[in-house]
């Protein structure tokens, strides 16, 4: 018992300073000793939903599960490693478990609405759901709100969601999603006003945490410890490493969209998020032995999510502040850097809510500052680096789908493939806020959405 406390404690310290993979790493090795410890397996299974890929932890799920009952957490777990993977029969499969066996933990009626969601099945969601609405459970009437519109049922779900957002007894987490639900819903009838107050409650109920100055700071110090000289001085990784694609840019600046037109290629297999990078940084990237073994880790970790393609995709978002690991670690790696219009940027990012990794999301002044950061990071990587980055406009590919594809396809060295042009109709199913404009022809209507809310921009931001 005493050691488990400690793991738990070392854990925890770990995460307060930031150090995410070692608490991971620690705790996985702990579960792994002792299966049946369920407080280490909770914190375990939380590291990962908030920081790392359930994906690669679910042989040790599956381990916990068989042990013997087990918090209802483990099947989640399992059930989003499937998701994540695209498997969304498999993923079901667990979720309508966990619901038979614990009828009243409706974070798994939440997912399992999410992913019908997702996959375009509003009128099985709404059949789960609608029986279940006569009890209020908040988490059950967020549900709702995700699918109501989809069924004719917009007003009712705008009603449901305004009271859950005044109900100070709810916890203040789902009354900030219940308020950005309501706040999308009035801004998709066109009731901007609205749409625009909810908002800024919703987030009021979430305070940001973003500090201008210390991302100031942290872009700084990146740009400065990677001097021209410095770059120069960087081992690069022997062998072939030109397997992975990273998709970077802003949330919500068409990341989702460019995985899902790549991901209708034969030769690519899509990732999605992987956070496989932070893990191994910071890096002596000078020394060439530690270069090449770390390099034939990343490829070998890969391999194991997806062995089956030629190419794959990464848009962890997050890659595009260790672009200089990227250029020693894996050389022959492409980079497709997403960009939009960064004030279409803002409003979307503002009414969508994030699981972590977003603090400056609920202000637009916040957004427009870091998407600042952002770009003058890439333009840095771009005069310093050698590695390949492609600059891909959302506004361009909407106006020229043929020919703006046909351009990325060059640039990574793949043949033509109509089927890349007709994403929109594939059974793959993305995972993030995107994918209903992911499951749409290009998103045409998204272009010059800010001009909604114009009060929230100056003219000097362009």
């Amino acid at each position: 018992m005493d050691s488990n406390v400690s793991v738990l404690q070392r854990a925890e310290h770990l995460l307060a300073e930031g150090r995410w993979p070692e608490a991971e790493a620690i705790l996985r090795e702990a579960v792994a000793q002792d299966v049946a410890d369920e407080k280490i397996a909770l914190a375990w299974c939380n590291v990962l939903l908030t920081y790392g890929d359930v994906r690669e932890g679910r042989s040790l799920l599956r381990k916990i599960k068989e042990a013997g009952p087990a918090h209802p957490m483990i099947s989640f777990c399992l059930a989003l490693g499937f998701q994540a993977d695209g498997d969304f029969a498999a993923a079901r499969g667990r979720l309508e478990e966990l619901r038979s066996a614990h009828p009243n933990w409706h974070q798994a009626t939440h997912l399992l609405v999410r992913m019908l969601y997702l996959e375009g099945k509003y009128n099985e969601a709404i059949e789960i759901v609608d029986p279940l609405l006569a009890k209020e459970d908040p988490l059950v009437i967020c549900a709702f709100g995700l699918v109501a519109s989809r069924v004719g049922r917009t007003a009712e779900a705008i009603t449901r969601l305004a009271a859950l957002v005044e109900d100070s007894l709810v916890p203040v987490g789902i009354r900030h999603e219940a308020g950005l639900l309501l706040a999308r819903l009035l801004d998709a009838e066109g009731r901007y006003d609205e749409a625009l107050d909810f908002g800024e409650r919703a987030h009021a109920l979430a305070p940001s945490s973003y500090d201008p100055k210390a991302a100031e700071a942290l872009i700084e110090a990146r740009i400065g410890s990677t001097s021209p000289a410095g770059i120069a001085r960087l081992a690069r990784a022997g062998g072939d490493t030109s397997r992975p694609i990273f998709i970077l840019g802003m949330p919500r600046s068409g990341t989702s969209l460019t995985e899902a037109i790549l991901g209708e290629h034969p030769h690519v297999g899509p990732l999605g998020e992987c956070r496989l990078i932070e893990r191994f940084v910071p890096l002596d990237l000078t020394a060439e032995p530690l270069v090449n073994q770390v390099s034939e880790q990343l490829l070998a970790v890969y391999r194991g999510i997806d062995g089956n393609h030629l190419r794959i995709t990464d848009k962890q978002l997050g890659n595009f502040l260790h672009l200089d690991a990227l250029a020693s670690l894996l050389p022959q790696a492409r980079v497709i850097w997403c960009r939009r219009d960064r004030r279409d940027v803002a409003v979307s990012c503002f009414f969508q809510q994030f699981q972590t990794g977003a603090p400056w999301a609920g202000n637009i002044e916040h957004v427009l500052h870091y998407e600042q950061l952002y770009t003058r990071l890439m333009r840095h990587w771009q005069q310093v680096l050698s590695l390949p980055i492609l600059e891909w406009e959302y506004e361009q590919l909407v106006a020229q789908p043929r020919e703006q594809v046909t351009r990325m396809l060059d640039f990574l060295g793949l043949f033509w493939e109509e089927r890349c042009l007709k994403f929109d109709l594939s059974s793959r199913t993305t995972l993030t806020a995107s994918n209903q404009q992911v499951k749409e022809e290009i998103y045409r209507s998204s272009v010059g959405r800010w001009r909604r809310y114009p009060q929230l921009f100056s003219d000097s931001e362009g």
